[in-house]
């Protein structure tokens, strides 16, 4: 396989909307027990429009986390770190699929015993394309980046969250494929569609989901 010219083809392969891809990570989340999800939107002005887009989504959770050789594969075209689907289902093909549909760029941050032992690993298909990335390299040791690193120890006037011990930070860069493009539309597309399909979770208060904005507007699933 011609891995240089195989990155369109895999942008376009696997979701038909922006809330299929969501559900996927949102799925890991949850079967890593994830009892707190937060989905990021990050925006920046589009210079054709001049307009407000969401350019950037965080999918930040307090599960299990990801050992080294788990977080090493995670990214793998075709590989998996589920052992087991006792989840919501099979709503793609896996993370890196899901989150190329969205971007071409995605980090994915892991942290085991405490947020001091977070790794990460990444993917750039436009540098796989241009032959600056010809691997996947070995998870390095890191801290979160500072916008993310202040929703770790997160509080709110009604409740507060704690992602310390362990959990996992997907960020999905350079968004070109999210539609509706603008914050607003997008949140409520997110809010409906994974109300849907994660309400056995959200009614049991297994697992609840929070969509933050950047002025740390929030909208409750």
């Amino acid at each position: 396989v011609d891995i240089k010219n195989m990155g369109d083809a895999f942008r376009n392969t696997g979701y038909k909307n922006i809330e299929s891809a969501v559900s996927e990570i949102i799925d890991n989340s949850v079967e890593a027990n994830a009892k707190n999800i937060f989905i990021i939107l990050s925006e920046s002005i589009n210079k054709k429009s001049g307009r407000k887009v969401v350019s950037e989504i965080a999918f930040l959770d307090d599960g299990d986390g990801m050992d080294t050789n788990n977080l090493a594969k995670c990214l793998g075209i075709g590989s998996t770190t589920r052992q087991a689907r006792k989840g919501m289902g099979r709503f793609g093909v896996g993370l890196p699929q899901a989150s190329l549909y969205a971007c071409p760029a995605v980090t994915v941050y892991s942290w085991q015993n405490g947020i001091e032992n977070c790794k990460k690993v990444y993917l750039d298909i436009d540098k796989v394309k241009e032959g600056e990335q010809t691997e996947i390299e070995d998870p390095q040791d890191t801290k979160l980046p500072d916008k993310y690193a202040a929703y770790i120890q997160y509080i709110t006037l009604e409740e507060s969250y704690d992602f310390s011990q362990s959990g996992t930070l997907v960020v999905w860069e350079k968004c070109d494929k999210v539609t509706p493009k603008t914050r607003g539309p997008l949140t409520e597309r997110l809010e409906f569609s994974l109300g849907q399909k994660f309400r056995y979770f959200i009614s049991r208060k297994i697992t609840q989901i929070k969509i933050i904005c950047d002025e740390n507007q929030e909208a409750a699933v």
